[in-house]
């Protein structure tokens, strides 16, 4: 990914971040789950809590799949086109076929962060979250090998004369090509509570929640391309709601419990208009996982059992995730992990954790690597309960 791409995601991410706390939930929820690959429905840091009890919990991460290096493409196009209108002389046929063999190619970015606030005895939770999923797709517009042709073949002289006289021969609006980006932003405000039965190991945790579920378009000539303006003039519209998340955990007595879970996340399957008046359907995520942990490790093999949907060039993704966390120490932990999308449709990752307890205080960072310009960072930092290490 070129330095202008970088700086572009990183003007994105400030863009779509707003003064409150965003999350992309699934994926980079917060990032201990994010170094184990997006685990950790089994996971239980104290025997007689779940979830881990957190007085106060902030997270933030963005994930860029990029696995076709499409924004380095757009970036290159844009830049020769600029050449272009400049006069410098270019084989027409060469460039179309370039931006001939990207239609279709697309770049996702999930970005986001989570606050959870909970009081003394660990029940209810207050949660704060917003995950943001953005869709960019290229669109070649066959019309512009043409324009490409006949501006490579004008001579330098009659550019440079149409520049002086204020009508330039080709400018880089000719071009037709286009770069689309659609995307789902939702943020939860609830309140979760846990219920725990003793003597069949089971605990079951519900959120009752306030959705904004916001939807955006937007378009860009591929001449222009520019990451920050192409999110920040998309059309939104936005919808409130109300929906339910359902958890369940059991695990076996012994000194290395076996674990299952199962999630439901928006109950209440939904649907909502966008700007352009396609339907975002939001249908309930079903996710189960199969755990185990021992005194120092614990490891997890999670799968969605439904696909998370998409919303115009935005596509769905059901993801098999896979991990584990290992205790170094009283302060330290050390995490890795693997996520595949069953759909195909965003690419695998990678993924690294480390985390260290100050006393009280819990600090932890993940980075995800996959193939192409893939690569996510997130960061969290928490303040536990006085009797939790």
């Amino acid at each position: 990914m070129t330095r202008r791409s970088i700086n572009g995601w990183a003007v994105a991410c400030a863009l779509l971040l707003p003064a409150a706390v965003q999350a992309a939930q699934v994926d980079v929820r917060d990032a201990r789950q994010a170094g184990r690959g997006g685990v950790g429905l089994t996971f239980d840091d104290s025997p007689g809590r779940w979830p881990a009890h957190d007085i106060m919990s902030l997270q933030l991460g963005v994930l860029a799949s990029d696995e076709d290096r499409l924004l380095r493409d757009v970036d290159e196009f844009e830049q020769e086109l600029e050449r272009q209108q400049n006069a410098v002389v270019a084989d027409g046929d060469a460039l179309a076929d370039r931006m001939e063999a990207a239609d279709g190619k697309i770049a996702q970015v999930d970005l986001g962060g989570q606050l959870t606030v909970a009081p003394i005895t660990a029940q209810p939770t207050l949660m704060l979250r917003q995950q943001t999923r953005v869709g960019i797709r290229f669109r070649y517009d066959e019309r512009d090998r043409e324009t490409l042709n006949r501006a490579a073949n004008t001579p330098g002289l009659i550019d440079l004369i149409g520049d002086l006289l204020g009508t330039p021969f080709f400018e880089r609006d000719d071009i037709e090509s286009r770069v689309i980006a659609t995307g789902v932003a939702v943020t939860d405000l609830g309140i979760r509570q846990g219920w725990q039965h003793d003597d069949v190991n089971l605990r079951l945790a519900g959120t009752l929640k306030y959705q904004r579920v916001s939807l955006l378009n937007s378009s860009q000539r591929a001449s222009r391309f520019d990451i920050s303006e192409l999110l920040r003039g998309a059309e939104r519209r936005h919808h409130d709601t109300a929906n339910i998340d359902l958890a369940a955990l059991w695990h076996s007595d012994g000194p290395r419990p076996l674990a299952v879970a199962a999630t439901v996340e928006n109950l209440v399957p939904q649907r909502f208009s966008g700007p352009d008046g396609v339907h975002f359907h939001q249908r309930p995520l079903i996710a189960v996982a199969l755990g185990q942990g021992g005194e120092r490790w614990q490891a997890e093999l999670g799968v969605d059992v439904t696909r998370r949907t998409g919303y115009g060039e935005l596509d769905s993704s059901r993801m098999a995730r896979v991990g584990g966390e290992y205790r170094v120490g009283r302060q330290g932990r050390v995490s890795a992990g693997y996520r595949h999308d069953l759909d195909g449709n965003v690419a695998h990752t990678v993924s690294l954790g480390a985390g260290l307890a100050v006393r009280r205080l819990h600090l932890d960072a993940a980075v995800l690597v996959g193939a192409g310009d893939t690569l996510g960072v997130t960061a969290g930092i928490s303040w536990r309960a006085a009797d939790e290490q």
